[in-house]
């Protein structure tokens, strides 16, 4: 794919007996010419995260734009810009692009059902194959305990195809600790028709020098 949209919808769980609290992270991904020399794209997000015991809802917005070797950064009350690499900035998207995709090989216990013209692909997935994306997620909340140790008990995954092309994808993952600590996550991936992007307008953001 080259020009297409993307949302992800992360959420996760931390529960540290009687504490819990709970993220949100949606994520859309705006993309034109991919792996061209005029790439283009935008990755809006909106973070949430809510304390279960107070009641307290924190709710964060930005995003990036990246065109012509430059990062357009947009966080509330200010905008910067700053040089980027090409390869490094396609690197990026293509990642965030394949934050759960895994090929065959990386499939465990695949089961395949269809349903109607969908075919959908259930299957299991080892720790090492997950994406850094992922693994940041729960290497971060697992900090967040200090001196507990972690195990995974379940890292699944799914896939739904329409015409050999993935319309959605989904993985759970759950990390329970030595006193009853539990980490969950979940993300969701679905795919969208492509919009036509503007570039951006470089007398809005602020210039800053690496």
């Amino acid at each position: 794919m080259t020009d297409y949209v993307m949302n992800i919808s992360t959420f996760i769980t931390i529960d540290g007996g009687g504490d819990t609290k709970q993220s949100a992270i949606e994520q859309t991904l705006k993309v034109n010419n991919k792996g061209s020399e005029d790439m283009l794209y935008l990755v809006e997000t909106t973070a949430t995260s809510t304390d279960m015991l107070s009641g307290k809802v924190v709710s964060e917005e930005n995003s990036y734009i990246y065109y012509d070797n430059t990062y357009y950064y947009t966080y509330p009350g200010v905008r910067y810009k700053s040089p980027a690499d090409y390869k490094l900035a396609l690197d990026n998207i293509e990642n965030l692009t394949r934050v759960i995709t895994f090929s065959e090989k990386e499939m465990v216990n695949a089961e395949w059902t269809e349903s109607g013209e969908e075919k959908r692909v259930d299957y299991q997935v080892e720790y090492e194959d997950a994406s850094p994306f992922v693994k940041g997620i729960l290497e971060n909340a697992a900090a967040t305990f200090d001196g507990v140790k972690f195990s995974m008990t379940e890292l699944s995954a799914s896939a739904t195809f329409k015409e050999d092309e993935a319309t959605s994808r989904e993985m759970f993952i759950c990390y329970d600790g030595d006193n009853g600590e539990t980490i969950s996550v979940e993300i969701y991936t679905s795919y969208g028709e492509a919009e036509v992007l503007e570039a951006p307008d470089e007398s809005k953001y602020v210039n800053i020098i690496k």
